[in-house]
């Protein structure tokens, strides 16, 4: 998983470039991490499995250096610290909850667990409110 977040990390300014709006890069990696939670919970077959675990982990842990590296551009130095705590500290708080529902409904079913959380980010996606002028460097 780490060497997919690698390959993806790597090649994120290619992904920009062909994109032409970081927005719809934020917008795409959601999407292939929500699919791929989808695909991983309605598959049986073992390669699908396989080849789908890296794919939904390099795109969904390479959003949080990329989020990161667009807040960067926009806090003031002198309060850079502080923001990024708090919202490191609020992203925690999320995937606490967020696990926390997991556990509960992996009790109830691993499969339909899975295809939930990606159809949950592909809402959240789909309804997020980041306009491409906030991302603007």
């Amino acid at each position: 998983m780490c060497l997919a977040q690698i390959a993806v990390l790597q090649s994120f300014s290619r992904f920009e470039k062909f994109l032409t709006k970081k927005r719809r890069l934020l917008m795409l990696t959601a999407m292939i991490t929500g699919v791929g939670f989808v695909v991983l919970g309605l598959a049986r077959w073992a390669p699908i499995i396989i080849a789908f675990i890296p794919i939904t982990a390099g795109f969904g842990l390479s959003r949080t250096p990329l989020f990161i590296s667009y807040m960067n551009k926009f806090i003031p130095s002198d309060k850079r610290a502080t923001i990024l705590s708090v919202t490191s500290m609020l992203r925690t708080l999320g995937i606490c909850t967020v696990n926390f529902i997991a556990g509960f409904l992996s009790d109830w079913s691993m499969n339909y667990m899975l295809a939930i959380v990606g159809v949950v980010i592909i809402i959240l996606a789909t309804a997020t409110k980041v306009k491409e002028e906030f991302l603007i460097d």
